[in-house]
């Protein structure tokens, strides 16, 4: 397992998605997409089949488009769940544009290790603003055209007692006033 750093208060683990023991709906989710590369290093996204998903997961996931270069991600899809735990629905922008600032710092820096890697990458998130022992797990699965990954799927999976929690975090961060305002 991997450790991309503390950004801001997250401290993040990354390992290999399939080399992992993964909790329902992330198991799921990795068989289907297992399944639909048929050999090949990454599916291509037009095979991929959401009624493979349990239909509660799909509101958590996000799907991005890979722009190679200069290299950006952005929103295809964005779940409606995401928009209640983040209060802002992010179809259509970069994920650069996320908020607060370190969400965007700390997605970024994932998608492209994603795409620089074109296997799955299980992420695993602590702290989120609050106490240590919160976290949530991000399942991230690339697709591609043969060569590069050209869109990414994210399904995330929180512990059903932190997602009030979450809430609460990404609603306090929307209303901090930076420094000097």
């Amino acid at each position: 397992m991997g450790n991309l750093g503390k950004i801001d208060n997250y401290r993040t683990l990354v390992s290999n998605g399939d080399l992992v023991s993964l909790p329902a709906p992330l198991d799921t989710a990795l068989y289907t997409w297992s399944r639909i590369r048929d050999g090949s290093q990454l599916p291509i996204w037009r095979d991929w089949d959401w009624l493979a998903v349990p239909v509660n997961a799909i509101p958590w996931c996000t799907v991005v488009d890979h722009i190679p270069f200069p290299q950006d991600f952005k929103y295809r899809f964005w779940g409606t769940t995401r928009t209640l735990i983040q209060g802002y629905d992010a179809t259509g922008d970069s994920v650069l544009d996320l908020a607060p600032v370190s969400v965007a710092s700390k997605v970024f820096r994932e998608y492209s290790e994603v795409a620089a890697k074109q296997r799955p990458l299980l992420f695993e998130t602590y702290g989120m603003g609050l106490h240590e022992s919160k976290s949530y797990r991000c399942l991230r699965l690339p697709f591609g055209n043969g060569v590069e990954v050209t869109q990414i799927l994210s399904i995330v999976s929180y512990a059903p007692t932190d997602v009030e929690s979450i809430c609460d975090y990404f609603q306090d961060e929307a209303h901090r006033t930076p420094v000097g305002s």
